[in-house]
Parts: structure tokens; sequence; C-alpha cells
């Protein structure tokens, strides 16, 4: 039997796993989104004000979270999407912060304090079951048109273009898939703490998940999915030096970044492409 407090950890690890596979459909287009916990806030808000203060059933309002941080993200990347790389960066972490500032101010989300008492329908079966669904939605979606258009985005956009890839469309719907698949997760998410306040929306949890992507590579999902758990789980293992562990963390992740720039799922090792 798996006890308590390693349920709690893998729960943690697992939406933190959905929000970062939803941020690697964008950045698999060459799009730098620091703003995911923004989406996965909205979603879970929702859900949240849906189930608490209306009444409806969990799985409507789940899906009605996610539904809504999508539309926001299709209305988010369709504004900025003429913006240069660093400046779409810079926007989504204004977007972000702008989303951290109207939760803390509106009555209805519960102010600074947030909303409790929200109803626990969340499990650890519940969450395995729905990434289990969404990584065979992902299987088929690297084997589809979708990811070859923005993988040859990714690589070359004006090429891509003169082969016929409509580049904004392709990115638009990136963007929207991944802020509806970060809303599903900040739903469950919600559900499972039954609390949700402004500062999960916050940069330093969006900067959780980009290190994800970051470290796992957008070459293939399952980078993310390795990185996504190995890095939330990884400082618990590492209390035995209670003092140290977070430089040793650190210490861990630019070892990554030097030997394995593109990531886990890189080809080859980077001393490997030194000429000579």
């Amino acid at each position: 039997m798996i006890s308590g407090y390693w349920i709690e950890l893998l729960s943690g690890a697992t939406i933190s796993a959905m929000a970062s596979l939803g941020l690697y459909v964008q950045m698999s287009t060459g799009q730098m989104n620091v703003a995911q916990a923004a989406f996965l806030g909205m979603g879970g808000y929702a859900a949240a004000i849906l189930t608490l203060k209306l009444g409806l059933p969990f799985p409507v309002a789940l899906v009605a979270g996610a539904a809504l941080a999508a539309v926001v993200g299709l209305l988010f990347a369709t504004v900025v999407l003429r913006l240069s790389h660093w400046w779409y960066a810079i926007a989504s972490l204004a977007f972000g912060e702008a989303m951290v500032s109207i939760a803390s101010n509106l009555d209805y989300t519960g102010g600074i304090l947030g909303l409790m008492g929200i109803p626990s329908h969340t499990t650890f079966a519940l969450l395995l079951s729905v990434l289990i669904l969404l990584l065979l939605f992902f299987v088929g979606l690297e084997r589809s048109r979708f990811t070859l258009g923005m993988k040859a985005i990714r690589a070359d956009e004006t090429a891509s273009m003169a082969s016929g890839v409509n580049a904004r469309a392709i990115r638009v719907a990136a963007f929207g898939l991944g802020a509806f698949i970060a809303g599903l997760a900040g739903g469950l998410h919600v559900h499972l703490l039954t609390v949700i306040t402004p500062t999960d929306l916050g940069f330093h949890i969006s900067l959780n998940y980009f290190v994800n992507v970051a470290v796992g590579g957008t070459r293939h999902f399952w980078g993310t999915l390795v990185a996504s758990y190995a890095l939330f789980i990884l400082p618990e293992l590492l209390r035995f030096s209670a003092t140290d562990r977070f430089i040793l963390f650190g210490i861990l992740l630019v070892l990554i970044m030097i030997f394995l720039p593109q990531g886990l799922t890189s080809r080859r090792l980077a001393f490997r492409h030194r000429p000579g």
C-alpha cells in the first residue's frame, strides 16, 4: 500500500505534469508562455465557483472551467501573435500578473484570501485516469498533421509557411489546446486541495511548468512527463540534506542544461556535437 504522504506527493506531481504537457503543446510551436499557471488558476476558479456557489455537478464544472481557459487562451494568442519571441513572453508575463491582480480584487473570487470549502471530488485514481486519457490523446496527436505543422514552424517558420503551413492558425490552436489542458488540471487541483488563492496563478508557479518543459525537451511529450514527475519529487528525496537540498537540485538542473541543452529528449549529449 502507498502511504498517504506519497499519494499526496504523486497527486501534486500528476497535476504538475498535466499543466506542463499543456505548455509543451504551446512551446512546440516556438511560443514562450510564462503564464501557464494563470490558465490553470482560471480553470480552477471557474470550476470552484460552479460547484461551490452554483451547485453544478463536478464533471460539468470541470469541463466548463477548462473551456473558459481555452477561450481566453485563444483570444490572448490571437491578440499577441504578431509580437516577436521575447515580447510574446513579456506579454504572457503581464497577462499572468493581471490575472493575479483581478483574482485578488474580486469579491466573487474571495479576494486575496481566495476560495475555501470547495467540495472534495478529486482522487488519485481520478487523476491517473485523466492523465492516461491525456497521454492517449497525445499519442494520437503526435501522429497528426497538426503536430507535423507545429514542429515545422518551430524549426523554420518561413520555410513552413512557404510549404503551405498556416503558422498563425496552428499557433493559436496550440495555445488554446494548452490552455484547455491547464484549465482541466486547475479544476482537478482545486477539488483536490479544496482551496484556491490568487498566488496559485503567479509567475513562480508558471516557472515550474516552464522548467519542466525545458528539462524534458520539446521533441517528444514523454520528456515533459518524466521531467514533471522527477522535478516535483526530487526535492522531497533530497530531504536527507535539509540545508543543501535546493543547492543540489540547482546543480542537477545546471548539469542537465549543459549536457542536454534540448532536454531529456535530445538526440545526443551536447558534448558529442562539439567539433574536433
